[in-house]
């Protein structure tokens, strides 16, 4: 017989302490096999971004010890009904135990919900897990109060909900290395466009290169004395010297400093980083 399965059921469109209560739910089944259900691309409420990167997220789902990520299609699953769903798993897997989050739905126009899942699961013989909410401020941890607290630059709301630093990881580029010009070398990196936008402005950061962690500051936004574009993160990481073109560097978001703005040239700006450097 295949081995016994624990599914963890979520959009989880980032990991936060919410989705980590049902992600721990299904490790520490019994089951033989853990396995995370999920969406390749989660369906969004209009104008909303992820948490963190899909390739980012997948990595997190293997550390935490889940052996398989079934990565759904929405678009190919989104008319199924509840029960559809519910066989399609339970036809795929040898299912002894499934976790979701207290607000879970599925099926059609999301008509499924926690108590048709645990009637389903009951009748096949499998348990249900029905993990209840986690509370910040005496309010449920959700993905769209910590996209609040991101795009509002609170980095400490944002930790509280998350249970860690909200972060930036990717391949630096090459700037116009103005930054080195002044004294100041920054390392450049493109946020992903599909996830949250941070509060345009600097940060207090702290910056991962090759497992060693830096204190750092980091500008993001379009720049307004040298306008670019599209948004760019520029990291000045204290007391690294070194090539970091075409590396992934990681920047953690500790606290928010100021906006973003204008200023006279460049020594004004190197005044400015100076000023930052203290805070």
């Amino acid at each position: 017989m295949s081995k016994t399965v624990a599914l963890a059921l979520g959009t989880f469109d980032g990991i936060h302490k919410g989705h980590l209560a049902v992600l721990d739910s299904a490790i520490k089944s019994k089951a033989e096999k853990k396995v995370v259900v999920t969406f390749a691309a989660p369906p969004m409420k209009a104008g909303a971004k992820l948490i963190m990167p899909e390739n980012i997220k997948e990595k997190e789902f293997l550390r935490l010890g889940f052996d398989e990520i079934l990565l759904l299609d929405f678009e190919q699953v989104k008319d199924m009904s509840p029960t559809e769903f519910l066989n399609m798993l339970f036809c795929k897997y040898n299912v002894k135990s499934i976790s979701c989050g207290f607000n879970y739905r599925f099926g059609k126009s999301a008509a499924g919900n926690t108590q048709t899942l645990k009637e389903y699961a009951n009748s096949h013989g499998a348990e249900c897990k029905i993990i209840e909410p986690v509370y910040y401020m005496d309010e449920p941890i959700s993905s769209t109060r910590i996209r609040a607290a991101i795009e509002n630059g609170d980095m400490k709301s944002a930790k509280q909900m998350l249970g860690f630093d909200f972060f930036l990881e990717s391949e630096v580029i090459s700037g116009d290395a103005r930054g080195r010009q002044m004294g100041f070398p920054t390392a450049n990196q493109i946020p992903d466009s599909e996830v949250t936008v941070l509060k345009f402005g600097v940060y207090k950061t702290e910056t991962e290169v090759d497992g060693k962690k830096y204190n750092s500051i980091t500008n993001i936004g379009i720049r307004p004395t040298y306008k670019t574009e599209t948004p760019i993160a520029e990291t000045h990481i204290v007391g690294f010297s070194g090539d970091l073109y075409g590396k992934i560097i990681k920047v953690n978001f500790l606290e928010f400093i100021r906006e973003e703005r204008k200023f006279n040239g460049l020594e004004e700006v190197k005044n400015q980083i100076e000023k930052d450097l203290a805070f």
